[in-house]
Parts: C-alpha cells; structure tokens; sequence
C-alpha cells in the first residue's frame, strides 16, 4: 500500500516462519489456539492476527512483532540468494482495517543490508545457535533497553540462543547481537553442557530375568563339558535271545523222520 510492506513471508520450503509458528514458538499462543483460530478463519476469511487478538490471545504490540519478523527475515534470506529469478505480478492489494503500522519498504533495504554488514562481527561471539549462556552472578546491566532487558530475563543455563530467539520475539540478529554486546560487557557467560545423567540401574525384575538366563548358560556349559554316558544294553526279547524275525539269526534245521 503506497510503497509500504503489510506482510512478506515464504511461499516454499519451511513453514517455520508463519505467522501461527511463529506466535507458538514464542509462546504467546498454545497448539490447540492456534488450530482453533485457524479454523474459525476458514469459516470467515478474516486475517489470523485479527482473530486472535478479537479472542484475546495476543495483543496488537505481540502482532507487530510477529509480522515485522515474517518480513525482515524474508528480506534478510533474499539478500543472502547468490543467485535467482525473480517475477513481477502487479495487482491490487486491499488491506483491511490494518492491524499494525506498515513498513516503508526503503527502511527495510537499509535494515536488513546493516544486518547483512554486521552480521559476521556479531557471529564471532554467537557462532552457533545451539550455545547457553547464562547471566554472571553479582552482575546486572541496569542499562538495558525493553528488548535487551527481554533476552537477558530469558537466560537461564538451559534455553539455547535459538529459543531465546523464538520466545524474545525479536528475530535472528536483533537477539543475536544482544546476546554478544551482553557478552562483551561481561554480563553473561557461556553456560557449562549438562553433566550426563548417571546409569540407570536395572529395575528388579529385569535383573532376575538376567540372572536366570545367566544360570542356564552356565548350566548348559556344563552339560557339554561332561563325558558321554555309556550305552546301556537292550531290555526285553535281546536280553533273553534273539527275535524270530531278526535277520541276523538264522532259523534252526527241522529233523526230518
């Protein structure tokens, strides 16, 4: 509208970035929430933050930031493409009662090219989105602005940056680079892994079923360490003679008178 942006996201690929995962990740809206809100939108066609806000989940503030992520990001990605095809479709785009203040799109060039500027001196001391970190006891930046103050309350030796980038609701660089000014300054370290948990140890009736099995072995090794019996004779007709029928005997001569 005007040159302003009111919404950009990715059509292809992940459907991490959407506006619904978005508001869960950052926790402002449970699963079942947002499938409920999702419905209802199917029913009226009204536009997801305004059902969501009309059900009291999230506040106008919460919206803005969401989208202004959605945006950003997908301008931050297009800008790291080494190369594409892009197309240009002009139509007509009606935004109704909009819900945020839209972005002029000037501002976002000149955002998202800084980040793109000062992204690797900000990756020297974030370079995996896998790190803890947690706050330096007898330490606390008084000075914090609202969304440096909003990272530093989520660090807790257990969140990793990604969801602190999730639930701060401030995007990729933004928390990255509060995370790395936090560190220089000496606020905040990097938390220790979690030691691993110790050996379980086996549950009564497992330790039993082994024990049996450990006795059978032992039983049947024994079996195949003794000498083989010997055999015992044949009982009954053998015993007394031979059998009538048995080839090996031969029937005696018949005198004849």
């Amino acid at each position: 509208e005007e040159g302003n942006i009111s919404a950009a996201h990715a059509t292809t690929g992940s459907r991490r970035d959407n506006l619904g995962t978005l508001l869960v990740k950052a926790k402002l809206i449970a699963p079942g929430q947002l499938q409920a809100a999702l419905v209802m939108q199917k029913q009226t066609g009204e536009q997801l933050g305004e059902i969501l806000i009309q059900q009291g989940a999230i506040t106008r503030e919460d919206l803005k930031r969401a989208i202004q992520i959605q945006i950003y990001g997908t301008f931050y990605d297009i800008f790291q493409w080494k190369e594409g095809s892009y197309q240009f479709n002009p139509k007509e785009v009606k935004v109704k009662s909009p819900l945020y203040q839209l972005i002029n799109i000037q501002s976002i060039l000149l955002d998202v090219l800084r980040m793109i500027d000062e992204w690797p001196d900000v990756q020297r001391f974030v370079p995996s989105f896998e790190m803890t970190f947690q706050p330096v006891p007898g330490s606390f930046p008084a000075d914090l602005a609202d969304d440096g103050l909003n990272v530093y309350n989520l660090l807790d030796g257990r969140r990793n940056t990604q969801e602190i980038i999730d639930e701060s609701l401030l995007g990729k660089f933004n928390t990255c680079k509060i995370l790395s000014e936090l560190l220089q300054a000496g606020y905040i370290t990097e938390a220790a892994p979690p030691a691993a948990a110790p050996a379980r140890r086996a549950q009564p009736a497992v330790a039993r079923l082994r024990r049996a099995a450990h006795r059978q072995r032992r039983a049947r090794h024994r079996q195949h360490q003794q000498p083989p019996a010997p055999r015992v004779a044949a009982q009954g007709a053998r015993q007394a003679g031979h059998r009538r029928d048995d080839p090996e005997v031969l029937p005696a001569p018949q005198r004849q008178g």
